[in-house]
């Protein structure tokens, strides 16, 4: 699969090229299953993806990156068409982190992080949804405190994917309990393996790879040049590249979106009952042409979101609006691939079942689709 954008450069074809090359070669249906059935991250291929260079898609030059939205886009929409979850591995766990260093981060963090993020040995976690908070951020519990040098961090988080294998956890606290919502809140980049944080691996319905944790956090010691950006704005560094991971998690829907379309197309052209195959059944290939319209809809709006986000444009409801729809696309899409497939595609070993387990999580992660509805309600006056 490569995708036929209109506009793209030649750079950009030819990364989408050698990105499909590389996933053909490292991303074999067996090496994926065997991922997912143990439950192991493919830490494997993200240093191969990080002796590639491309890692730091989307960076500034002057930190060793190179690329824009369109290119993270173009990456992250082919890793995901070959391994389901390996996009999330190298957003969440290499892209976003850089990010945030290189805009909210010291000289000194930028100088000791990049680096490692570039060579895929600073993975980090997002610690913002806690037992009784997820999107409302001023419902937080968690405190800092400032105590000398360091600030002390009491409280508890939710959904730490990747938490066992990961160097930083970027986590939001209560500052200022007494501020108004989405004041208050402040940034800290904690080292995983910081004294006092105990953790608890969750049991999830897929993603199995990411293995979710449930942490707690007493009396946590951080070094006071550990916040990023500024003292209760957290808010503007967790948002600060929230278009362009919205546009990340549409470019993966998408992706993952079709290979279940080509496995439900390659199904359908095969299975035969009632003397043909099933593809020839009306009830079938309408099923499967409604899937690639939708899908064709969505990548297209997902590039003109990339692009626009180049552009420097405000993308805020956009970014809603793409992401809800290509990730809600998704979720049809594996539905729909998994009752083509049939029985087969329930089978424990079919990347159909994956696709169903996990497509659930991306209209959850980066914003529910509620979320997201509310922020275009907001855009049209409501």
């Amino acid at each position: 699969m490569l995708t036929d954008v209109v506009g793209l450069t030649h750079d950009q074809r030819e990364l989408q090229k050698d990105v499909a090359a590389f996933t053909e070669e490292f991303c074999s249906p067996e090496y994926v299953t065997e991922c997912d059935e143990n439950g192991e991250p493919p830490l494997d291929i993200l240093s191969k993806l990080a002796d590639k260079g491309w890692l730091g898609i989307g960076l500034a030059p002057e930190y060793g990156g190179f690329g824009h939205a369109t290119e993270v886009v173009i990456l992250l929409e082919r890793l995901e068409y070959s391994f389901i979850q390996l996009g999330s591995l190298v957003s969440r766990g290499a892209m976003y982190p850089a990010g945030i260093i290189a805009d909210f981060g010291t000289s000194e963090q930028r100088d000791e992080w990049l680096p490692r993020a570039l060579r895929g040995e600073a993975r980090a976690v997002i610690g913002i949804s806690e037992p009784a908070t997820g999107s409302d951020m001023s419902a937080l519990s968690t405190r800092a405190e400032l105590d000398g040098d360091e600030w002390r961090i009491d409280g508890e988080k939710l959904y730490l994917s990747g938490l066992d294998y990961s160097q930083i956890i970027f986590l939001a606290a209560i500052t200022d309990p007494t501020a108004p919502p989405r004041k208050g809140v402040s940034v800290f980049m904690i080292d995983a393996d910081t004294p006092g944080i105990e953790a608890t691996r969750l049991k999830t319905l897929g993603a199995w790879q990411n293995r979710t944790y449930h942490a707690h956090l007493r009396d946590v010691r951080v070094p006071r040049d550990r916040l990023m950006g500024t003292l209760n704005e957290g808010w503007k560094v967790l948002n600060g590249h929230m278009e362009r991971e919205r546009a990340g998690l549409a470019a993966r829907a998408v992706g993952a979106a079709q290979s279940v379309l080509d496995e439900a197309v390659a199904y359908a052209q095969t299975r035969t009952q009632f003397g043909q195959a099933i593809g020839k059944f009306q009830a079938i290939s309408h099923k499967l042409a409604s899937m690639q319209i939708e899908i064709h809809v969505a990548r297209v709006a997902t590039y003109e979101l990339a692009h626009r986000i180049d552009l420097g444009q405000d993308c805020r409801t956009e970014a809603a609006v793409v992401k809800t729809f290509a990730t809600e696309v998704y979720k049809r899409a594996a539905d729909d691939g998994l009752q083509v497939c049939g029985g087969s595609g329930y089978l424990r070993d079919s990347a159909m079942q994956r696709h169903y387990r996990d497509a659930r999580l991306l209209t959850i992660g980066g914003g529910t689709s509620e979320i997201q509805r509310n922020i275009i309600a907001r855009a049209l006056g409501l």
